[in-house]
């Protein structure tokens, strides 16, 4: 202990009693000179890294502490602490992962006079957390690959349904194609929920603003579950405050996924009566900025009702009232816990409440901006369901890079349903070798399936974008991959556009029109 500088180590304590004491704790506590030459090892450094005091007095911290691969124990001296994880291998062989946290005691000038390390091993903590990330990884991937698969199969499922329901002839047949689709349409919300809550446990959900019009965005849901409230006789209405803004500023996306949730549940578990939609201010302050317009929206129900007890529950993952277990009311439970996450991502809160007149009201509150701008022209901004489809002077001629027969049929039969020109390629070998053998003729759009055999079109696309001949030529990535970082993968790789399958003959026309220029990239 006579190599330790008393006068440094009374700085805290009490003369040499205080050596004492550091030197019996069980925690690793190593002293050395600013070159890192020890001058203190007490008894949790012997027990941590397995070195009597006298093998190490004197010696290199770096000789002693032998990092496993490459490393850099000399940390970056400022006035801070630094601290960061280490594998050691120890005398006998064995390999100790450790934290090691540095401090450097410095005089009235500012000079280093003594650097105090200590060291715990995390070998536990740091197995726990690649236990965690390599579980979270893995049920990624496994949501993803689900999601894949399902949304391949339903393609061919909700094109065919879409396109035999425009040419219905017999009462049979269409009863049945209309079947085909509902079940199709249930199947492909699963799929969402699904991957929807993977998103949002991933933190891979992120609030996009655009300006949009409230009143136009719920007209459309009403049309979505009209034929459900014509089949179960149900009345419904729409009652918009005068005071709220009709354009403006919020994550469109997200409030139509929540009040279809809300919307959907409030028909399926409603046998008579009503559905009511009200929009109105809210009279708390939703957000720290003034500006911002308080919005409710509630959506009332005559329906079963939930038992008050179990409010709060019903916005749990998989969980589900009591009065709807084992009954003909079927469902998942990941509607209403979704919601719960998204308006809460958006910056409000939703909560849940008896009907007076019998039944429920879901209502839910956000701030948005107003937007003050003059006017939006319907069909200038967005392109909505049952517009016309704009398409450019001369009719386009697309390519379609896509490996599974069943959806390059469908695909094909949309755009020549319009009369647009259509080349097929079943991978992105055959892609590459089709444009240079038709060269200079070339497509006006690819639309490239991402997951394909032989080459596929995150490397196709590449090819293209590192070509001058084609690389002004928009390119769609259709892929049944929906996560933020596909996605992501997808811009990198040079794409323009992103469609998740399984998509509608109005959805793929509405990209198209994007690439034309017909309507804004966003």
């Amino acid at each position: 202990m006579d190599s330790v500088d008393h006068r440094f180590v009374r700085v805290k304590g009490r003369g040499a009693s205080f050596v004492d004491v550091i030197s019996q704790l069980n925690n690793c506590i190593i002293i050395t000179e600013p070159d890192y030459r020890i001058v203190f090892w007490n008894k949790g450094a012997q027990e941590l890294l397995g070195r009597e005091e006298e093998e190490v007095m004197g010696e290199s911290l770096e000789s002693i502490l032998n990092i496993v691969g490459d490393g850099d124990l000399l940390f970056c001296l400022d006035n801070r602490d630094s601290s960061r994880i280490y594998p050691i291998k120890m005398p006998n062989g064995e390999v100790k992962t450790i934290k090691v946290s540095l401090t450097a005691v410095r005089d009235e000038k500012g000079n280093i006079e003594k650097l105090v390390i200590a060291a715990d091993d995390v070998g536990e903590l740091v197995k726990a957390r690649d236990q965690a990330e390599q579980a979270n990884k893995a049920k990624s991937e496994f949501l993803a690959n689900l999601s894949h698969e399902m949304r391949t199969a339903l393609v061919g499922i909700v094109g065919f349904c879409e396109i035999l329901s425009r040419e219905k002839q017999h009462h049979r047949g269409e009863e049945s194609i209309d079947t085909i689709q509902y079940c199709a349409q249930e199947l492909l919300g699963l799929v969402n929920n699904v991957l929807d809550l993977s998103k949002i446990e991933t933190k891979q959900v992120e609030v996009v603003t655009k300006v949009f019009n409230l009143g136009k965005l719920i007209k459309q849901l009403i049309a979505y579950i009209q034929p459900e409230l014509d089949k179960r006789g149900l009345d419904i209405q729409l009652e918009i405050d005068n005071e709220v803004p009709e354009n403006m500023v919020g994550d469109e996306s997200k409030i139509k996924q929540v009040l279809r949730n809300l919307m959907t549940n409030a028909v399926k578990y409603t046998e008579r009566g009503y559905i009511k939609v009200e929009v109105s201010r809210h009279n708390s302050v939703l957000a720290r900025d003034s500006s911002a317009f308080p919005l409710k929206i509630s959506v009332k129900d005559t329906g079963i009702g939930v038992p008050l007890e179990e409010a709060e529950d019903i916005f749990k993952p998989f969980s589900r009232a009591a009065n709807l277990q084992g009954s003909e009311y079927e469902g998942t439970g990941l509607g209403l816990a979704i919601s719960k996450q998204l308006v809460e991502i958006m910056g409000g809160n939703i909560w849940y409440e008896p009907n007076r007149d019998q039944g429920s009201v879901f209502s839910f509150t956000l701030p948005v901006q107003v937007y003050l701008a003059r006017k939006i022209q319907e069909g200038k901004t967005n392109y909505e369901i049952g517009q016309r489809e704009v398409k450019p002077a001369s009719v386009p001629t697309v390519m379609l890079v896509e490996d599974t027969g069943v959806n390059r049929k469908l695909i094909k039969y949309m755009l020549e349903d319009i009369g647009y020109n259509v080349i097929g390629a079943k991978n992105g070998e055959e892609c590459i070798d089709l444009l240079r053998k038709n060269y200079p003729d070339i497509p006006d759009i690819i639309l490239m399936d991402m997951q394909m055999p032989v080459m596929d079109g995150y490397e196709a696309t590449r090819i293209i974008r590192q070509s001058p001949d084609y690389s002004n030529v928009p390119i769609v990535a259709l892929t049944a991959y929906a996560m933020t970082n596909d996605i992501d993968k997808c811009i990198q790789a040079g794409c323009d556009y992103y469609l998740s399958k399984p998509f509608t003959r109005e959805q793929l026309f509405h990209v198209i029109n994007r690439c034309f220029g017909l309507e804004a990239k966003i």
